[in-house]
C-alpha cells in the first residue's frame, strides 16, 4: 500500500467560469459568504448563481480573491487576506474592465473650414476662432457627414427624355 499524498486544501471558487482552485494557486485568497442576509443576497446576485438544485450556499462555499477589487481586500497583522465589511464580488469574466479612452483629436483641414474662416485661423475644441466669427465651437459640426446619401435632384421626365435623345443623336452622327 502506498502512502496517500495530501493534495492540499480542496477550496475552489463557486463563480461560474472561474477556475480558481487552492491546489493550483496556493497564494489565491478564498472568502466565505457573509452571514448577513442582505449582503449574502447581493453576493449571489453578483455571481449570477441562484440557490436551487445545483447550487447551495454552505459553510464551505467560497468566492476567490480574483472577483474582488484590490481595495476590497486588506491584510491582517497575522498575514491573512480579509475583506472589508461591505465588499461585494464585482470582477468577472463576463464584465469588461476596459478603461475609457480619450476622444481622438480632430484635425481641421482647409477643405472642411467654413467660408467665414481662413486657413490661418486655428480652431481647438475648447476655444473660439480667432476672428470671432459666428461659427459653431463644436469641431465635429465642421466635418462632413458621410452616413447620409445625397438626394438626387428631381428632373422632369420630359427633360430627361430630351437629354437622352440629344446624347443618342450625337453618338450616331459621324
Amino acid at each position: 500500500m502506498s502512502a496517500r499524498v495530501s493534495s492540499g486544501s480542496k477550496l475552489h471558487c463557486c463563480v461560474p467560469l472561474c477556475n480558481g482552485d487552492r491546489r493550483y494557486s496556493p497564494n489565491l485568497s478564498f472568502h466565505s459568504f457573509p452571514k448577513d442576509v442582505k449582503r449574502k443576497r447581493a453576493w449571489i446576485v453578483n455571481i449570477r448563481r441562484e440557490p436551487g438544485k445545483y447550487f447551495q450556499v454552505t459553510r464551505s462555499t467560497r468566492v476567490c480573491g480574483k472577483h474582488f477589487r484590490p481595495e476590497d481586500i486588506y491584510e491582517s497583522p497575522s498575514g491573512r487576506r480579509l475583506l472589508h465589511y461591505n465588499s461585494v464580488p464585482s470582477i468577472f469574466s463576463w464584465t469588461k474592465s476596459v478603461p475609457e479612452r480619450p476622444l481622438p483629436k480632430r484635425v481641421v483641414t482647409e477643405r472642411s473650414l467654413p467660408e467665414k474662416l481662413s486657413a490661418n485661423d486655428s480652431i481647438t475644441p475648447n476655444s473660439q476662432p480667432s476672428n470671432q466669427s459666428s461659427i459653431c465651437a463644436n469641431p465635429t459640426s465642421l466635418d462632413h457627414n458621410y452616413s447620409k446619401k445625397k438626394k438626387k435632384e428631381h428632373v422632369p421626365k420630359e427633360i430627361r427624355r430630351e437629354n437622352l435623345i440629344a446624347t443618342s443623336t450625337r453618338k450616331q452622327s459621324p
